[in-house]
């Protein structure tokens, strides 16, 4: 028998770890043997639950240590008569299977205080008073207004495309959310990035894939996603013909709509910044 490293308690509960009436002799002990939803077998080694591989020869018990299976026999064994040497140590079994009984109930216990656990005097109660709150919303507006200069934003009209200043309505630019996001102390990284391969009626093409998370030091932070495809007309088309665009454009267009995302869903604002509309 092979001893794996003992679960989490999380992990027990994720898996779905019970008990069976099933035993398995360890350390020249019946442990009773636990499975998972997928049926793999555990056992409980110094308190701790651990997943187990069963080699060939190892023999499975009911709780009075009668042999009901060998691994690696195709049927089960029939059930003898316990003999006297069992029938004494049986006494000694069933205070210990009593003890390890006690310890499982307990962690049972744990899983499901987690499980109901009872809502808590200041579920959702406000982070901050709502005269702060109006007060925080004010400032990043002022923000908006006084550090945003014209080249960082652009209009758009209802058609979706860019339109003169004061018609439609505004989004801001790469360099607007970078303005925002230095201002109230927001830090960017790149958790991933990948590409991944499509298809359509014009043949291959890539897509580019960038997670980002924007954080402040308060410790909350923002996670968020941003696509760009070999497809995208702003940099696949020129004069009505479908051209190669750079792959480093495609990768960085990805990767600031990330950034744009991030640093606007944590700032509360959520606005869809202009480099999503272009195209």
């Amino acid at each position: 028998m092979i001893i794996g490293e003992p679960l989490l308690k999380r992990e027990v509960k994720e898996l779905g770890v019970k008990r069976t009436s099933e035993f398995v002799r360890f350390e020249g002990k019946l442990a009773r043997i636990l499975r998972d939803v997928n049926g793999f077998p555990y056992i409980w080694k110094n308190d701790r639950i651990v997943p187990i591989t069963l080699e060939e020869g190892d023999v499975i018990c009911n709780d009075g240590g009668v042999v009901i299976q060998r691994i690696g026999e195709a049927t089960p064994i029939p059930v003898k008569e316990i003999d006297m040497t069992e029938r004494k140590e049986k006494k000694k079994r069933t205070e210990e299977k009593k003890v390890e009984e006690k310890e499982e109930e307990e962690v049972d216990k744990e899983i499901v205080a987690q499980e109901i656990m009872p809502v808590r005097e200041d579920f959702l109660a406000p982070a901050m008073t709502i005269e702060r709150a109006v007060q925080i919303f004010r400032l990043y507006e002022e923000a908006k207004k006084r550090l945003l200069s014209e080249k960082d934003v652009i209009w758009y009209g209802k058609d979706g495309k860019p339109t003169e200043k004061g018609q439609g309505h505004p989004h801001i630019k790469r360099s607007g959310w970078r303005k925002l996001g230095r201002f109230f102390g927001l830090s960017c990284q790149i958790l991933e990035r990948r590409k991944e391969w499509a298809e359509d009626s014009e043949g291959r093409y890539y897509i580019w894939i960038y997670k980002v998370r924007a954080s402040h030091p308060c410790g909350a932070y923002q996670d968020a996603e941003g696509v760009c495809t070999s497809r995208d007309p702003f940099f696949s088309k020129k004069h009505g013909r479908r051209i190669e665009p750079a792959e480093k454009d495609i990768m960085l267009k990805a990767q600031t709509v990330a950034f744009n995302r991030a640093i606007s869903d944590l700032l509360g604002s959520g606005e869809v910044s202009a480099e999503e509309l272009e195209g």
